[in-house]
């Protein structure tokens, strides 16, 4: 088969029609690097190489440009390649990126745990889950937050009492801010210990019934 022609699409990308009428897109500079112009004459293997160094090339630049907005782990930057359309690609990209060193778990994993406790101010279970989330082994996750929380001398009691500051919970409360303020903290991960010391010590030793919740 032939080559019939070759127009400039996108900027930085040709569609290559052939003499049997089939178009394929492929990158600017995989189109470059090749030995292939209008005219010239190539197989069925030659086109599948041709098309598959493309797309390599175009999973690695979108992986590039994932990378340049925000970090990855190597999972979540495989998936978000799928999700793309760069299913057999995916994999193998994301462990170059991880090759190159513009992917690693562990560091990725240290700044998610250090946006979750000290700005979301999530409890240290509900921090290894949304790093979980994203890809990371739990053991990993495990290890960051112990990371974190040693670097910035954290615990859950602290940041339960500046999770309350800041949603400006103070004493006294009325049961209904109780129960808001209890709630708010389940939810950021904290457990039902931690819930009821938080209060006890914003009650700065009072002797008030505490609200009864499944834990």
């Amino acid at each position: 088969m032939r080559i019939e022609r070759l127009e400039r699409r996108h900027g930085r990308q040709f569609c290559m029609t052939l003499d049997d009428g089939r178009e394929y897109m492929v990158d600017k500079q995989t189109m470059e690097e090749s030995v292939y112009t209008v005219g010239s004459e190539l197989s069925e293997n030659a086109l599948e190489t041709l098309l598959a160094a493309s797309q390599t090339r175009r999973a690695r630049e979108y992986a590039l440009y994932l990378l340049s907005v925000r970090d990855y782990g190597e999972k979540e930057l495989c998936r978000k390649l799928r999700e793309k359309g760069y299913t057999e690609e995916a994999a193998e990209t994301a462990a170059r990126m991880s090759e190159l060193g513009l992917v690693n778990d562990e560091v990725y994993a240290r700044r998610l745990a250090r946006d979750c406790r000290l700005r979301k101010l999530y409890a240290r279970r509900r921090t290894v889950q949304e790093i979980t989330a994203h890809g990371i082994l739990r053991e990993t996750a495990q290890y960051a937050v112990e990371y974190v929380d040693e670097a910035e001398n954290l615990n859950d009691l602290q940041q339960a009492l500046a999770l309350l500051e800041k949603k400006r919970y103070t004493i006294p409360v009325t049961l209904a801010e109780r129960q808001r303020g209890t709630a708010l903290l389940m939810r950021y991960g904290y457990d039902g210990s931690t819930v009821r010391e938080a209060w006890r010590i914003l009650a700065d030793g009072g002797e008030e019934d505490y609200i009864e919740f499944e834990e």
